[in-house]
């Protein structure tokens, strides 16, 4: 058996985890936050494989270039900003693409 963790946000409640039960056989079910079984992930929630997504946008800002991570979570777009090393960002002054050489 494996398990893996789900993370999704609920708009209005915060972040939910739940975790995928992988069977020997290959069947799969879900324990909720409360660690009750359910046959299926809630409709707004998605799979995604560990260490994986989108390429961040790289931008840049009055201050120089940094990266935007875009996730699309319960049909909502949400959009962290990060330094180039990976630590939170606040852009200073008009986002924009990157000119050469900047």
């Amino acid at each position: 058996m494996a398990h893996f963790i789900i993370s999704y946000d609920v708009p209005g409640l915060g972040t939910r985890s739940w975790t995928r039960m992988v069977c020997c056989d290959g069947s799969v079910y879900y324990l909720d936050e409360n660690g009750d079984r359910q046959d299926t992930l809630p409709l707004s929630s998605s799979l995604v494989a560990c260490g994986s997504g989108p390429d961040p946008l790289v931008l840049c800002d009055d201050s120089g270039m940094f990266l935007r991570h875009i996730s699309y979570v319960g049909g909502q777009v949400v959009t962290t900003d990060t330094d180039l090393e990976g630590s939170p960002y606040t852009p200073s002054g008009p986002v924009r693409s990157c000119t050469p050489g900047q």
